[in-house]
Order: structure tokens, then C-alpha cells, then sequence
């Protein structure tokens, strides 16, 4: 973004076709007495060896010139230097003709020195994401003084309160909730510009931040993940477990560019692309009644020895929809489990009895012996939708794309068919 102390004006002397250009950089002006002559008193401020934007303007026909640059060298005057320029006009009429716009220059100059910068933005989302000046600072590579400066600038600039600073943790106002909303959304599409750069020169780099619900991990992660790296060597993948709801706010406050989970999740502000479908199938101790079923309708596991895991999976509200379990009852089991581990609950299982619905992708790590115990609904086949999610708000498509790419690659094609069962919704 241009500043004022980097914009330099070429005045262009209008009695001579020849007029040498005279450089100064526009921050605040002095009027001159008289109309013959107008002088400006101009403070040049930059640092060495530094690329300067550039405006020509014509004071014979009042045309400016494209913006281009200028190298300022170790022999100009560098720090705090007062320029003069001299703009010799032959008539009144035209002095004041060219005042008028030298004036609008300086409006122009004082709008540009009071406009936002992206900087100040990145800083209201990290102290909103972290709810902690010290923590945001350090988020921002930046020292806290720095970082507060800047926000009260940008609090002077709206003429309002961002944050409520009396509150602990540090929380928004309303109008600053509204603000750091808007400046999200911001910060995204000035992201794109970068992604459509290196879209257009074919350069798949950057880091991609991803969020996987438990449930999925330990079976899809191993199957993709080391591929796509060795793929896109550039890439560097961040991976988050978490659930479901976890992973959709940190999604919509861009925490994390994309998500993993089960959808439908039914909110405007997340795009969902369906990768594959998994069957729901029942894991039950060796010898348990279940298994000497040749038919396992849904109605037979509502049963009281079924585990479940913890609230907030959106498995375990799955399995309830499924089954049409009244999560409250107590159930016929050796102990209360709150866990968020298929794997945990398999191996309980194999120790103290009872069944669980495990997804597809659970079973292709099984031992032999683990496989007998895995049995179909005979009814139906439920299915769970596993898909892609992402702001609407999204940067770096490409790297998202191509990271569904991968992920369609590594899982049967048979689970990639919809229609092969029914879904099971969780909201």
C-alpha cells in the first residue's frame, strides 16, 4: 500500500518545453503569499536504496502520468530534509487554476495517510483469535507496543472502541465484532492474490492447515498424507484433530484453511465437497449373541450393552439417529466411558464384552481375527458422508483441490458411489 512519506510528485515547470523535473515528496503544504509563485515546504522521509512510487504531473495541461519508481541512493538527503519547490506560473489565472489542484493532492495525500492497512487488520484478528495482546503480538512477530499502537490508530481512525479492554479475556464490542467479521473477510480475498499468482505460474507451495475429527484420523491420515508430501514437496501440512464443531469455527475465524468431517453440517458460512461415503458396521466381542445372528436388523442393536463415545462426535450422534438409542439411559456396561477413541473402545470391547458401530475405514487395519467379529446391517446399509470443507471466504484453492485429489485416490472407488446406501444424518 502506498504511503505518504513514499509518494514523490515530478513538477513539471510550464514555461519551458524543456522544464527540468523537480522531485519532492507531498506530505503537508505551506501556501505562498502571492499567486506569481507557489511554494510548498515538503519533508522527504524514506530509507536508503529504496524503490519510490513516482507521479509526473504537467503543470502546462494539467495531466498526470502513470505511477512509476524512482531508486533513492545514499546521495539523496535521506532522513527529515526540507524540499522547496519552486512552480513558476505566468498569470494569476493560472496560479490559481494549479493551486486549486495542488490542493487536491494534498485531500488526496491526507485520505491515503488515514487509510487502513491490511497489517492493522491481521492485528484485530489476532488479538480476537487469541483474546490477548501479549499472545497476538507474539502471533505477529511483532512487540506488544507495536501491535496496540496500531490498533488504537485504527480504533482513531473509525472513531470507536474494537475491543472491550476491561473485560478479561479481551473480547470484541458489538461494532468491533462487526469490524474484525468484515476484516476477515478482507484479509481472505487479498489471499487470492496470491493463490491466483501462483495458480497462473503453476507453483503448488504454502503451508495448509487442516482440521480431522478423531474418527477418521488414524485410518485416512496414514493413506494420504505421506503421499500428497512426497507429491508436493513445497507443501507443508499442518494437521489438527479435533471435532466436528471445533473444526467449523476455526474454519470460519481462518484458523484452518480446510476441514475433514462428516456433513451434512448445514451451515452458510462452510462449503462442503462430498469425498467418499463410509458404511457404519457393527464390531461386537467374539462369541456375543449378535454374531450367531445371520440377520442383524438396526432395531437389534438398540440394545443396553452398546458403547458409545463421548458427546460432541458426531459419530456417536450418528449411531444414536441410527439406532433410536435414548442417549440418557443407563446402560448394562462395566463402567461410564467419556472417550473420543474407536480404538479405545475395540479394545474394551475384546476385554469386557458389548458392541460398538465402527466406520468403514476402521476395518482395513484388522487382524484376522479382529475381521470375524465385524458383521453388515442386513436392513440397510447406513453411510456416513465424509467431505472437504472450507470457508466461503477460502484461499488457496489450489492446494485444497489438489489435496482432494489425493485423498479420492487413496480410498476404494466403491465408497466413492452415494447411491450405494442410505446417509445418516447427525444434525
Amino acid at each position: 500500500m502506498l504511503k505518504p512519506t513514499n509518494l514523490v510528485f515530478i513538477f513539471l515547470n510550464s514555461s519551458s518545453s524543456t522544464a527540468k523535473p523537480v522531485i519532492s515528496v507531498v506530505q503537508t503544504g505551506v501556501k505562498s503569499a502571492g499567486c506569481e509563485k507557489r511554494i510548498v515546504q515538503l519533508p522527504l522521509m524514506c530509507s536508503e536504496n529504496c524503490i519510490i512510487p513516482v507521479v509526473v504531473i504537467d503543470l502546462k495541461s494539467g495531466a498526470m502520468s502513470p505511477i512509476r519508481g524512482i531508486c533513492v541512493t545514499s546521495c539523496c538527503s535521506i532522513r527529515n530534509v526540507l524540499i522547496w519547490v519552486n512552480i513558476n506560473l505566468k498569470c494569476k489565472v493560472s496560479a490559481k487554476h494549479y493551486i486549486c489542484q495542488i490542493d487536491n493532492i494534498y485531500y488526496c495525500i491526507n485520505k491515503i495517510y488515514d487509510m487502513i492497512t491490511l497489517t492493522q487488520l491481521e492485528y484485530i484478528i489476532a488479538i480476537d483469535t487469541h483474546r490477548n495482546f501479549a499472545r497476538a503480538a507474539d502471533h505477529c512477530f511483532v512487540t506488544q507496543p507495536t501491535l496496540s499502537m496500531q490498533v488504537k490508530k485504527l480504533e482513531g481512525h473509525f472513531g470507536i472502541k474494537i475491543f472491550d479492554r476491561q473485560k478479561q479475556p479481551l473480547i470484541p464490542t458489538d461494532i468491533g465484532r462487526r469490524i474484525i467479521d468484515q476484516a476477515r473477510i478482507i484479509l481472505s480475498e487479498a489471499g487470492r492474490l496470491d493463490d491466483m499468482a501462483k495458480q497462473y505460474l503453476g507453483d503448488i507451495s504454502g503451508e495448509l492447515n487442516i482440521g480431522i475429527i478423531p474418527t477418521l484420523a488414524p485410518y485416512l491420515l496414514p493413506l494420504f498424507a505421506g503421499d500428497f508430501k512426497r507429491h508436493y514437496p513445497l507443501v507443508n501440512l499442518k494437521v489438527e484433530e479435533l471435532i466436528t464443531d471445533q473444526i467449523a469455527e476455526k474454519l470460519k475465524n481462518d484458523s484452518l484453511d480446510v476441514g475433514i468431517f462428516v456433513t451434512p453440517y448445514n451451515d452458510p458460512r462452510i462449503l462442503e465437497e462430498p469425498l467418499f461415503y463410509e458404511e457404519m458396521l457393527i464390531y461386537a466381542q467374539t462369541g456375543h449373541p449378535l454374531l450367531l445372528q445371520h440377520n442383524v436388523k438396526v432395531i437389534d442393536v438398540a440394545t443396553p450393552d452398546i458403547w458409545l463415545l463421548s458427546d460432541g462426535h458426531c459419530f456417536r450422534s450418528q449411531v444414536i439417529n441410527l439406532c433410536d438409542l435414548e442417549p440418557t439411559n443407563k446402560h448394562k456396561l462395566p463402567f461410564e466411558l467419556e472417550g473420543g477413541s474407536i480404538e479405545t473402545l475395540l479394545r474394551i470391547i475384546n476385554r469386557e464384552g458389548g458392541f460398538t458401530i465402527i466406520p468403514e475405514l476402521a476395518v482395513n487395519e484388522m487382524s484376522e481375527s479382529m475381521l470375524k467379529n465385524v458383521i453388515p446391517f442386513s436392513d440397510k446399509k447406513p453411510l456416513r458422508e465424509i467431505s472437504i470443507c472450507y470457508s466461503r471466504h477460502f484461499t488457496k484453492r489450489r492446494l485444497i483441490d489438489k489435496l482432494a485429489e489425493e485423498i479420492k485416490l487413496t480410498v476404494p472407488q466403491e465408497m466413492k458411489n452415494r447411491s450405494r446406501g442410505e446417509l445418516v444424518l447427525w444434525k
